[in-house]
């Protein structure tokens, strides 16, 4: 199947469909990828403030572990449009070929684990959730 294109918007940026279960969110004006996640593993979304001026960032999760996250502009709604195509999308949540998220392109182990703390000391975690998907990014057994 052929790569599909979806344009957000003006300022919006566009997410690519690949057509194997994998979509990627590319920003606008820049030639490579956001972050790039199957479709199936994607169950939730997250957006945060952060110290730059009119944007924020959206993170993606699945099964309690981030798989991906973009600064994204606050003008037009960029967050809340990525969020739609996703929720839209007929795979979504559903855990294509394993139980266990894959991340197609991320982020060390070090700032997976640090976003997972921030994410538990905002309440979006739980102590549970924050503890297995801590020992999944570290490649340990989950209990």
């Amino acid at each position: 199947m052929a790569n599909k294109t979806h344009k957000l918007g003006w300022n919006s940026g566009k997410i690519i469909d690949y057509g194997d279960g994998t979509a990627a969110y590319v920003p606008p004006g820049a030639g490579i990828t956001a972050f790039r996640v199957r479709i199936g593993d994607v169950t939730g979304f997250s957006v945060e403030e952060i110290k730059v001026p009119g944007q924020k960032r959206l993170n993606v999760f699945g099964n309690g572990v981030m798989l991906g996250s973009a600064n994204v502009t606050s003008i037009g709604g960029t967050a809340e449009k990525v969020e739609r195509w996703f929720r839209a999308h007929p795979d979504f949540g559903r855990a294509l070929a394993s139980a266990a998220p894959v991340v197609v392109q991320g982020v060390s182990v070090a700032d997976e684990v640090r976003k997972l703390a921030e994410l538990r000391d905002q309440g979006v975690l739980t102590e549970e959730e924050y503890t297995a998907a801590k020992q999944r990014a570290l490649g340990g057994p989950t209990h």
